[in-house]
């Protein structure tokens, strides 16, 4: 069998490369969207919460029922927990997605790298 020239394999090199910035500048737009997504609905879910949140007036009432008042609270108390799970589960979300991108940031280039550049590999 033939030994490939020094020209073809830089060739093949090159052509490695090109993919891989492709797919790579692909991967990394596309992560970049998700992020800001994902900040773009933590805000939203912080700005409902505050827009859900009852002020007390300047002035309260003296004759004010407390129990009305302790299930108002207990109410908030609840409502605000949940936003601070859903906050934190989006902010997992994006953790796990960091690392996907690094995960597939780095097996795409070892992988290429540790293969032999043949025609029957790039044909697979």
């Amino acid at each position: 069998m033939k030994e490939p020239t020094l020209h073809e394999k830089c060739e093949n090199i090159m052509n490695v490369v090109v993919e891989t910035r492709k797919k790579f500048g692909k991967k990394c737009a596309e992560y970049d969207q998700k992020t800001s997504m994902i900040e773009n609905k933590i805000l939203n879910l912080q700005l409902e919460s505050f827009s859900k949140v009852k002020f007390k007036p300047k002035y309260q009432n003296v004759h004010s029922d407390v129990d009305i008042m302790k299930k108002e609270m207990d109410s908030l108390i609840t409502d605000l927990q949940e936003r601070e799970k859903r906050i934190n589960n989006l902010c997992k979300n994006v953790k796990n997605t960091e690392k996907i991108v690094l995960q597939l940031k780095e097996d795409k280039l070892s992988r290429k790298i540790i293969q032999p550049l043949t025609a029957e590999a790039k044909l697979k």
